[in-house]
């Protein structure tokens, strides 16, 4: 069974505490398997997620979380599976 957590903001972005590390620690303490970091139009937590999950046995998701607006709504738009680099 996969326990999955595809919505997580990192501290590189505005509205969240925690640092990369201590969220994959949280992961594993909640059997959460699978999971993507989302943070708000940036991608800087990747690079050091995708080593630490492949140690900690968990699968990463490479995400954004793309703030926009569409005709005077503030949209968020999550992507998935990103060229990161």
């Amino acid at each position: 069974m996969t326990n999955a957590d595809l919505h997580v903001h990192s501290n590189y972005s505005s509205d969240a505490d925690f640092g990369v590390q201590e969220l994959i620690g949280r992961c594993r303490k909640h059997n959460i398997t699978m999971f993507s970091i989302t943070d708000h139009n940036r991608v800087s937590a990747t690079e050091e997620a995708i080593p630490a999950c492949l140690e900690a046995g968990i699968d990463f998701i490479p995400g954004i979380e793309i703030d926009c607006s569409y005709k005077g709504i503030d949209l968020h738009l999550l992507g998935y599976q990103i060229n990161w680099t």
